[in-house]
């Protein structure tokens, strides 16, 4: 047989045997369908040692490679990943009322978008999760306030127990699948008490109904292992994600991005983070994060960082519609950090009302339900 009808033979093999993989994973789609992402790497490690059996067969000594080609050794060392999961512009327990707006939005609604958002970031990437930490960034307007109007929401008492015990519920699902999680928090603007600050805060931003309930927050975690929530005095934070450093802060102080679910004007976000990277004693932070504008974006400045806007989780209230907005996309953004780069891979989290009439979702976060609610952390 020449060589020339040797190959064709072991071509003819490995189309055969392709082709017997294909009509198999057909049938077996639906039995497969819904398993975990380790079950599906299992099995492509199988069909890949079981075509390397079929080509040595196929081939002899195998398939020729260039001359000179170095024969190159797989490194197989685990690489340290980051989780980060941007929450802001939350407004718990805003209870917009369905006969004015163009949604029903209360406490089952919110608990169940939170427990979509806290599922999500449970199984993002589970084939990694022994080399991944989570970084929980929570920026502001957490609560709806009552910055617009005084009789707007739930009353204050209730905004700040429904806040804690939603986010509670979320970093107590997070301790169980991440060997590590590390909270930083940063006040908004629907989170302030007028009473001390009227307008925007410019001076003790920290002053916050939104910092009480991150301090709650802090007490309520505090003894679930390997949980850490940070709160600094600034309006701003910074962190490190390996070799590089991020800046978050809620946008509409320190950051300004532009206007909610209207304006992000990237010319003056770019000053904005030259002037910033240019008073940094230490370093230049490499990523920024804002809330505050209702809407997910992405964007590579000129000069080299990267900005990140979030979006929010509330559908649109009697503000928003006020000023003709009667659809927003709403959601969360997730990415994940490595070494070299602060922002890889990156998902925008959506949530929508698919979302608020999922039942399945109350068993992850349970809504809130009053003084009488029992503690997530209650055995």
């Amino acid at each position: 047989m020449s060589k020339r009808e040797r190959r064709q033979k072991g071509d003819a093999t490995v189309l055969s045997y392709l082709r017997e993989r294909v009509q198999d994973e057909r049938e077996n789609f639906e039995d497969l369908k819904g398993r975990r992402t380790t079950i599906a790497m299992a099995r492509e490690r199988v069909f890949l040692d079981d075509l390397e059996s079929v080509l040595k067969r196929a081939f002899g000594k195998g398939v020729a490679a260039p001359s000179g080609y170095a024969n190159k050794t797989l490194d197989t060392s685990k690489k340290k990943r980051i989780v980060n999961i941007a929450l802001s512009d939350l407004h718990y327990h805003s209870l917009l009322d369905p006969r004015e707006l163009p949604f029903e939005y209360g406490p089952l609604e919110e608990a169940r978008r939170t427990a979509q958002i806290v599922e999500e970031v449970s199984s993002y990437k589970p084939q990694y999760r022994d080399d991944s930490e989570l970084f929980v960034h929570i920026f502001g307007d957490i609560i709806q306030g009552d910055l617009h109007d005084p009789r707007d929401a739930a009353t204050i008492t209730e905004q700040f127990s429904a806040a804690v015990f939603l986010l509670t519920q979320a970093l107590t699902a997070w301790s169980a699948t991440y060997k590590r999680v590390t909270a930083r928090c940063v006040p908004g603007n629907h989170g302030r008490n007028k009473r001390r600050h009227p307008e925007r805060a410019t001076t003790q931003k920290w002053d916050s109904f939104e910092n009480m309930i991150y301090f709650a927050l802090k007490m309520a975690v505090a003894t679930l292992p390997d949980v850490k929530v940070e709160i600094p005095y600034t309006p701003f934070y910074t962190y490190q994600a390996f070799d590089q450093q991020g800046f978050v802060t809620h946008g509409d102080t320190v950051l300004d991005a532009g206007f909610p679910s209207s304006t992000i004007d990237i010319k003056k976000i770019r000053n904005q983070i030259n002037e910033l990277n240019a008073a940094s004693e230490k370093k230049d932070s490499d990523f920024f994060l804002i809330g505050h504008v209702h809407c997910g974006s992405v964007t590579e400045i000129p000069s080299g960082p990267v900005f990140m806007s979030n979006g929010c989780l509330i559908p649109p209230d009697g503000y928003a519609v006020s000023r003709g907005i009667l659809k927003q996309k709403c959601g969360q953004q997730l990415w994940e950090s490595v070494p070299g780069h602060i922002c890889g891979d990156r998902r925008f989290l959506n949530v929508d009302e698919s979302t608020d009439k999922d039942s399945s979702l109350d068993k992850i976060v349970r809504p809130y339900r009053g003084f009488e609610t029992d503690s997530p952390l209650k055995k």
